[in-house]
C-alpha cells in the first residue's frame, strides 16, 4: 500500500469527499487531493500535516501501516524453519517511537524557535525514530568527515543524526550537540569538551580544530543511523 491509497483509505473512512478535504484544509479546490490519489506525486510534509489534521490523525499514525504491513507481508512468506533461524542469528530491531522531519542545516539554527513545527518548508521527508523524543525532534543528515572518528563511535558523512531541541538544557560534556555560532550564521554538530571552565566544541575527527568561539546549543543528539 502506498501513500496513495493509504490517503484514499482515509479519506473514504471519515465518509470525506476529495472537496470535503481539500476543505478542511484550506485549500479551494480538490486537486491537490486527486493528484495525491492518483499518486501523480507525494505530498509535502506541510500538505501531508494538513490532511493529518483534517482527518484527526498525527502524521506519525498516517505511517504506521508501513511498518506493519511490511512486518505482516514478510512473517506470511516464512516458514517455521526461517523463524529459528532468523531468532538464532540477529535480535530484534528498536521499536519505532514515531517519525520525524529530516530538515537542512540552514533550517537547523531556527528549528528550536519554531512555535508551529509544521509550517509549510520546514521539511519534505519524514523518517521513523527508534527513541523516546519531543515533538520537536528533527533529523540531520552529516555532512563532512568532522566527525567521523577514527575508532570508537562515529558520524561518517551521510549519516543520519535525531537531534532533540528540548534537552539543550541538562546536555554534559562529552555530549554531541548541534550548536550555532554567535559571530557566524552557522550550524555544526560536534562534541561538548571543556578546557576548565571554558566550554568548547570538539570535532570526534583529531584532524579537525576545536572551535574556542562562543556557541548557543540548539539541542542535543540522540542518537544516529548509518546505512550499511
Amino acid at each position: 500500500m502506498n501513500i496513495a491509497i493509504r490517503l484514499k483509505q482515509l479519506r473514504n473512512r471519515k465518509g470525506l469527499s476529495q472537496a470535503d478535504l481539500a476543505d478542511a484544509c484550506g485549500w479551494d479546490h480538490q486537486s491537490r487531493i486527486s493528484g495525491y490519489e492518483r499518486n501523480e506525486r507525494e505530498p509535502s510534509f506541510s500538505d501531508l500535516s494538513a490532511i493529518c489534521a483534517a482527518l484527526g490523525i498525527t502524521v506519525a499514525e498516517f505511517f504506521e501501516y508501513q511498518v506493519k504491513e511490511r512486518a505482516a507481508s514478510y512473517a506470511t512468506g516464512l516458514k517455521d524453519a526461517d523463524y529459528n533461524n532468523i531468532n538464532n542469528d540477529v535480535s530484534s530491531g528498536p521499536d519505532t517511537r514515531g517519525f520525524v522531519p529530516v530538515i537542512s542545516w540552514v533550517q537547523a539554527g531556527q528549528w528550536h524557535e519554531a512555535e508551529d513545527l509544521h509550517q509549510p518548508g520546514l521539511a519534505e521527508k519524514l523518517i521513523p525514530c527508534p527513541k523516546t523524543h519531543s515533538r520537536q525532534t528533527y533529523a540531520l543528515r552529516v555532512q563532512g568527515d568532522s566527525m567521523t572518528a577514527p575508532i570508537g563511535r562515529s558520524y561518517p558523512e551521510g549519516a543520519i543524526i535525531y537531534v532533540d531541541p528540548e534537552l539543550r538544557g541538562s546536555v554534559g560534556i562529552g555530549d554531541r550537540i548541534i550548536a550555532k555560532l554567535d559571530k557566524e550564521d552557522r550550524v555544526t554538530f560536534k562534541q561538548l569538551a571543556s578546557d576548565g571552565d571554558k566550554m568548547y566544541l570538539k570535532a570526534l575527527n583529531p584532524s579537525h580544530p576545536p572551535i574556542f568561539d562562543e556557541f548557543r546549543i540548539l539541542g542535543k543528539v540522540i542518537g544516529s543511523w548509518i546505512d550499511d
